[in-house]
C-alpha cells in the first residue's frame, strides 16, 4: 500500500476502481506500474470533488458558490487584513472550482435589517471573486513569476572549456 500522509490509496483497489471505468485494465506486473497508478490515483484525488475524469474544473456560472462568512479569526488583531490560513483556504478552494465570496463580519455588522442585508448578499453574488484575497499577494507572486523567467533567459553561457596552462 502507498502511503502520503493524509491520503491512501491500496494498489489493488486503485486498478479495481480504474477497471471500473476501463473495460480493459489488468493488475500492474512491474513496479514502475504500480507507481504510475499509484500517482494516478493521488492525482486523481487531489484535484478535488468537482474535477471531471479530464481534470477539468468548472468555469464562469458553472462554478458552485461558497460563502466564506469571515469573523475576527480570520484577521489579524486589530485590522481588516485577512490571516495567512484564510488567503490559503481562499486559494485552494478557487483552485479547486469553488467561486469564493467572503463576508467580513465588520462589514455586517454595519447592515441594518434585512433589506440592506439582502441587498449586500446581491452584490456579493455578482462580483466575480478573484484567486487572490489581498493584492498585495498577487503582486508579489506575479513579480516572483516575473523574475524567474527572467532569471531563466538570462543565463550566462558556460566558459569555454580550454586547457589551463601548467606550471612547470
Amino acid at each position: 500500500m502507498g502511503r502520503i500522509p493524509g491520503i491512501e490509496v491500496n494498489f489493488c483497489s486503485a486498478a479495481s476502481s480504474l477497471s471500473s471505468t476501463k473495460a480493459s485494465v489488468s493488475e500492474p506486473s512491474t513496479d514502475e506500474e504500480k507507481r504510475q497508478l499509484l500517482i494516478s490515483e493521488i492525482k486523481k484525488k487531489l484535484r478535488g470533488p468537482l474535477a471531471d475524469e479530464q481534470g477539468n474544473l468548472p468555469t464562469g456560472g458553472d462554478r458552485p458558490i461558497a460563502i466564506e462568512v469571515d469573523g475576527p479569526s480570520h484577521f489579524y488583531v486589530n485590522t481588516t487584513k485577512y490571516t495567512a490560513y484564510t488567503k490559503l483556504k481562499h486559494r485552494l478552494l478557487t483552485r479547486m472550482g469553488y467561486r469564493v465570496l467572503h463576508v467580513p463580519y465588520f462589514e455586517w455588522r454595519k447592515l441594518r435589517g434585512a433589506k440592506e442585508r439582502e441587498t449586500y448578499m446581491k452584490a456579493k453574488l455578482a462580483e466575480e471573486p478573484t484567486e487572490w484575497l489581498d493584492p498585495a499577494d498577487e503582486k508579489y507572486y506575479q513579480q516572483g513569476l516575473e523574475r524567474q523567467i527572467s532569471d531563466d533567459s538570462v543565463k550566462t553561457p558556460p566558459p569555454p572549456s580550454t586547457p589551463r596552462p601548467t606550471r612547470s
